[in-house]
């Protein structure tokens, strides 16, 4: 009877230890890494249109839903975006972490969590967004340069000069990992809103700002859009999604397209008066915003 048992227990520490094994063995979920600023964090407007920074709702997490039953349900979503973040931020840090308590980097900065996060060899998608904060900073810039001897020139260097500071971090997360899908996208026109007066001072319609507006826009979005060509990074096309080009009025409103979705996809267009426009997107928007980065990553069978 001990032979018996001392035969059983080896047999049994055979069978045990190969499974033990393998299950030290099984390979860590995948990653889906979102990079950006306030609308990879998801930031919403309150009733009184302040900002929200973090939420739930950002595109970021309805393109890691729609992710998700391509992994088998296994899949981890590392949200980095930080609100406020502009091209110069994302590489050395500065905001997030130092009063938004929500999202902190071990790195210091977005950009070395990224490489970070990059170096374990488990990110299977990479999304961001960068630019609009660079464009906000520089409106001083920009708008100096209407009185400029020559407009056109003034406004392309200060576009290039964002897009290559986009360009050169998006180039480290491409050495980083070369195999690995990079997703970015375009913008939307918050302005258009002025058509209808919000977000102008004294609330006075201006069509002539809402079309101006829109060809800086077109600008940006042309001048950043080439440097990702370049790196071979496709662009999510939230722009037309949006329809930020669209001043026809199909419904003979008086009210364009552009600014009926404008107003339709963020908070831009508040009902009550006493609430300011906030330029971000509503829950809809950044489905909309999701959708966009959708049609590249299904069209290009980036994932899954």
């Amino acid at each position: 009877m001990k032979r018996l048992a001392l035969a059983l227990a080896l047999v049994a520490g055979v069978v045990v230890v190969p499974i033990a094994a393998a299950q030290a063995d099984e390979p860590e979920d995948p990653i889906y890494l979102s990079l950006g600023t306030s609308l990879a964090a998801g930031t919403l407007a309150d009733s009184t249109g302040a900002s929200i920074p973090f939420s739930d709702e950002s595109y970021t997490d309805e393109i890691y839903e729609d992710l998700v039953p391509r992994f088998g349900g296994d899949l981890e979503h590392v949200k980095l975006g930080c609100p406020g973040e502009t091209s110069a931020t994302f590489v050395t840090g500065g905001i997030c972490g130092f009063g938004l308590p929500q999202l902190t980097y071990d790195t210091g900065s977005q950009l070395g969590d990224a490489l970070q996060t990059l170096a374990t060899g488990r990110v299977v998608l990479v999304t961001i967004d960068l630019g609009a904060n660079d464009v906000l900073q520089a409106q001083g810039d920009i708008q100096a340069c209407f009185v400029s001897p020559d407009p056109d020139a003034c406004l392309f260097a200060i576009y290039d000069q964002i897009a290559q500071h986009i360009a050169a971090s998006v180039a480290q997360l491409r050495a980083a990992a070369p195999d690995v899908p990079i997703v970015a996208m375009n913008y939307y026109n918050p302005q258009l809103a002025s058509w209808l007066g919000f977000g102008v001072p004294g609330g006075e319609p201006s069509p002539e700002l809402a079309i101006g507006s829109d060809l800086l826009v077109q600008l940006g979005n042309a001048i950043i859009g080439g440097y990702y060509s370049a790196l071979g990074v496709p662009v999510a096309d939230v722009y037309t999604f949006y329809h930020s080009g669209d001043f026809d009025d199909r419904d003979g409103d008086t009210v364009p397209n552009n600014v009926e979705a404008i107003c339709f996809l963020t908070s831009m267009c508040p009902k009550d008066p006493a609430a300011a426009p906030n330029i971000h997107a509503n829950p809809r928007g950044y489905e909309m915003i999701a959708r966009a980065f959708m049609t590249i990553v299904k069209a290009g069978k980036l994932v899954g």
